[in-house]
């Protein structure tokens, strides 16, 4: 079984979001193999309010604020998110006010072995982000 050295949280803009993970040790990320190599990285994420990357807005807002500081260029854009407690659930809203295009993007929580959690790999397919992880 391999061990992971490093992975590296980023997107297609260049943006950086490895310190809002840094409470994740290491030895609990998954790695998963095919029979042609590396496949995939996950890792369950607690919803804990007082993470790197967690706010106000919720156990995710952090990310998303960073995220969507990203994403969201110039006037022509208009973000916005809800934090639904009860279901920990995070929905995102991104209008482009040129094109009148509304793109919608939801993070659903789980329960997992008893505590709020999300999954890592469903944050990145929502949120287009990549995992680049390195082992042995």
């Amino acid at each position: 079984m391999s061990t992971l050295r490093n992975i590296i949280i980023t997107d297609d803009t260049g943006t950086r979001y490895n310190d809002l993970f840094v409470d994740i040790p290491l030895d609990s990320y998954e790695i998963t193999r095919s029979s042609v190599g590396f496949h995939s990285v996950d890792a369950i994420v607690p919803a804990d309010p007082f993470s790197p990357r967690a706010s106000e807005d919720g156990p995710l807002g952090a990310l998303l604020l960073r995220w969507a500081q990203a994403h969201v260029a110039g006037r022509n854009y208009i973000i916005s998110w809800q934090y639904i407690d009860a279901h920990d659930i995070h929905t995102v809203a991104v209008a482009n006010t040129t094109t009148r295009e509304l793109h919608f993007v939801n993070l659903f929580g789980h329960v997992i072995a008893g505590r709020r959690s999300y999954r890592l790999r469903e944050l990145a397919d929502a949120l287009d982000l990549l995992l680049d992880a390195t082992s042995d």
